[in-house]
């Protein structure tokens, strides 16, 4: 093979090595534009839910309050800040502690929660239907340090950075006001359900048991949360 035969075919890779990184981009920033717009009403991508029930990360097998008190190292009424950050598979929220019920987290203090969902090719992937936070609503969110390889050398940010112990049943909008519509299947099975006109629903679900069951949690820790 000749010299200049070599060349031709090292920078027809390059070039491929920038198209592909360059798409890569586009893609990553197009998607950080939706995920700000969601919060403005300037998005509204599609919905797709990614059922995971036998998660590593999250118990969805939740039936009460005292599973979501012992599991969680971190019971708090929070506030999002409006700075949000998409990653790999998950959006990094960071949140303003409004009051803790459980743990050492201080009122007014910064942290940051790994919501299950996120945003690519002008859809939103909601992991077990999680519904995102929304910005100006207070939450009681039920959390826990997550598990890191064995080898990780944490930082100290790590120490504030948290999961939802359940990504169906870990946070619930501090409001007694509760959920009675279910989403619409039709639409969901054509691929045509829209994020905006779902946003304000606390579980994103088509099955009236699994609502009822989060309907019923959701009250027992409202008025758990009232003796604080």
């Amino acid at each position: 093979m000749t010299r200049n035969k070599i060349l031709f075919i090292f920078f027809l890779l390059l070039i491929l090595v920038c198209i592909f990184i360059g798409i890569s981009t586009r893609l990553s920033y197009t998607d950080d534009i939706q995920l700000s717009g969601i919060q403005h009403g300037s998005s509204n991508p599609k919905i797709n839910i990614m059922n995971n029930t036998d998660s590593f990360y999250y118990d969805n097998k939740i039936k009460d309050l005292t599973q979501l008190r012992n599991q969680s190292d971190v019971i708090a009424i929070i506030e999002p800040t409006g700075n949000y950050t998409q990653l790999s598979y998950t959006i990094l929220a960071e949140v303003r502690i409004k009051k803790s019920l459980k743990g050492q987290l201080q009122a007014g203090q910064l942290v940051h929660i790994y919501e299950p969902g996120f945003i690519a090719n002008q859809i939103y992937f909601s992991v077990d239907g999680y519904s995102l936070l929304q910005n100006s609503k207070q939450y009681i969110v039920f959390l826990k340090h997550p598990k890191y390889p064995e080898g990780y050398q944490k930082k100290k940010e790590d120490d504030v950075k948290f999961l939802f112990v359940s990504s169906k049943f870990g946070k619930y909008l501090n409001e007694p006001v509760f959920q009675r519509e279910l989403l619409n299947k039709q639409k969901y099975d054509e691929g045509s359900l829209e994020f905006q006109e779902n946003k304000d629903l606390s579980l994103l679900t088509t099955d009236v048991n699994e609502l009822e069951n989060y309907n019923k949690i959701k009250k027992e820790v409202l008025d758990w949360a009232k003796s604080f």
